[in-house]
């Protein structure tokens, strides 16, 4: 199965500018198409594959950025999407451009068309960082809850969701962040009160802890994942 390595933007050189490009180690073919139907399905506004593909083999135009920051991130696949001509108002043909690193130390790049549906607005990134989250992206998932919330900074369900990432990429001071925007935004929210309960207890403080959770079960005692993380503080205790 192909292992995500990290998301970064820069500018690849001679005249082209930034872009964002995620980096990805692979072990052979079924892991490289594996990938590409996973990009199929976390970009949801993606209809079909254009009946357009190309292979360009010893790929010795590479970028030397990309290159080295290939290998800067331990992989030897990088993936970045560019946008292509418009067909209509929200719709583009959009390019993925897809560099691996063979065994026999030589670059390919395959670039691959796709129809994309492009309106680029907070519940489309929000609904992007999900599928990313739900793929165990979660730098990437991160990336798009932060644009949603941009647009749109009054909403709780970016919050708690980028605290999920945030928690389970054990940036904990960040998790407890969008947990408390979330638990403001929805002060109700017995799961955003659990996993902030989660994190306290990760972080040994257990006295916001048992609070967190506690408050989690009075709004719904029926929070299975509450109750066993208070009774886990208890017996600790």
């Amino acid at each position: 199965m192909f292992e995500y390595k990290g998301t970064e933007d820069f500018d690849i050189g001679a005249g082209y500018g930034k872009y964002e490009y995620d980096f990805f180690l692979i072990n052979g073919e079924i892991d490289f198409w594996t990938l590409m139907n996973h990009y199929r399905a976390i970009y949801r506004r993606f209809d079909y594959f254009v009946d357009r593909y190309e292979t360009i083999k010893n790929n010795t135009g590479l970028s030397s950025v990309v290159q080295a920051k290939m290998k800067e991130h331990n992989a030897n696949l990088s993936l970045s999407l560019l946008e292509e001509e418009p067909l209509e108002s929200k719709v583009i043909i959009r390019k993925m451009v897809v560099n691996e690193l063979t065994q026999d130390g030589i670059y390919n790049t395959y670039p691959f068309f796709f129809y994309h549906f492009s309106a680029q607005d907070a519940k489309n990134y929000y609904e992007q960082g999900l599928a990313y989250a739900k793929s165990n992206l979660h730098n990437a998932a991160i990336r798009y809850f932060s644009k949603s919330i941009k647009l749109s900074p009054n909403r709780a369900p970016p919050y708690f969701y980028r605290g999920f990432s945030y928690l389970l990429i054990k940036k904990y001071d960040k998790a407890i962040e969008d947990f408390t925007q979330a638990i403001n935004f929805n002060p109700n929210d017995s799961d955003a009160f659990t996993l902030r309960g989660v994190v306290y207890n990760a972080i040994y403080d257990f006295d916001k802890a048992n609070a967190d959770l506690a408050k989690a079960l009075e709004i719904n005692p029926d929070n299975k994942m509450a109750k066993e993380y208070l009774e886990e503080i208890i017996k600790r205790n």
